[in-house]
């Protein structure tokens, strides 16, 4: 059987961790001034999860005792006294919208000038494009793989796909982004050596995938798509990467799919912060593994 691997790593949020650190030690410390807290508190680093598995390695380590609660987010903001926060969007590019936008403009309690944004999240990734099992990737590119005209190829001669892409000229076009290659690289560089847990299961699961046994998880700098529908099989992986070559003239390679990312950047480009975005997504180590909800 032929399918995508599944969402489900905790690897992102490990590797989220390490990179946040670095990252908060070369901002201000976290200050005060008004709000619910009695403050504008100053967010160093601030992690997007989708759903609360994601979020669970965040709550459990890193002492987000402070909440604060955002009108229209579908979550609470949990912050350390160091600079750190957290949120739970919720899933899927309407809910991933709504709660980052409530969130940048709560300018009444938060001050996000020099904050570094991470999605650190888990991801579909396909076994033709590179990746396996409990890898996890740092995306220079996002692409979002709804947009355009979805055809049946039978009906456009010539166009193996049915696929005709969007015009990305427009001003207030959302089909892709291009990241901070600096800061991208910067990320990747500080967490590249590091070796990932492997198990049993995924080395059994690999079997089943042509060009994967004899892989290994490894952090990577490749690129993700973004849609709301599921998909899975060969044709799709296939499409997902004729998207993303016409979206950004053949430069990009993605190698995860998630549901989120083109939301979360288009609010972070609308109030001024994609520079200071990175996207960090990974499957599952297991095919096995299924969240029962998000």
């Amino acid at each position: 059987m032929r399918t995508k691997f599944l969402r489900q790593s905790l690897l992102a949020v490990c590797l989220g961790l390490c990179i946040a650190t670095t990252l908060s030690s070369g901002l201000v410390q976290a200050q005060a001034s008004a709000g619910q807290h009695g403050h504008i508190f100053k967010v160093k680093v601030f992690i997007i999860n989708m759903f609360a598995l994601e979020a669970q390695q965040w709550l459990a380590h890193e002492n987000l005792t402070m909440v604060y609660s955002v009108p229209g987010a579908d979550n609470p903001v949990f912050c350390n006294k160091q600079g750190l926060c957290q949120t739970i969007t919720g899933v899927d590019k309407s809910n991933a919208a709504a709660s980052m936008s409530a969130i940048l403009a709560d300018t009444q309690q938060f001050d996000f000038q020099n904050t570094y944004f991470i999605t650190a999240g888990t991801a579909s990734a396909s076994p033709y494009r590179g990746g396996t099992l409990g890898f996890t990737a740092w995306a220079d590119w996002i692409v979002d793989w709804d947009q355009g005209y979805h055809l049946l190829p039978t009906d456009l001669p010539g166009n193996p796909y049915g696929y005709i892409p969007p015009k990305t000229t427009f001003r207030d076009s959302t089909a892709v982004f291009q990241l901070n290659q600096n800061l991208v690289n910067l990320a990747y560089n500080l967490t590249s050596h590091l070796t990932l847990q492997d198990s049993a299961a995924a080395i059994a699961d690999r079997q089943l995938y042509p060009g994967q046994s004899n892989l290994h998880p490894f952090v990577g700098q490749c690129d993700t798509a973004a849609g709301d529908n599921i998909w899975a099989g060969e044709f799709f992986s296939n499409l997902a990467q004729h998207i993303t070559d016409l979206l950004t003239n053949n430069v990009a390679h993605n190698c995860t799919y998630e549901q989120e990312d083109s939301a979360v950047a288009t609010s972070l480009k609308r109030f001024g912060y994609l520079d200071h975005y990175l996207n960090l997504r990974g499957p599952a180590p297991s095919i096995s593994l299924i969240p029962a909800n998000h």
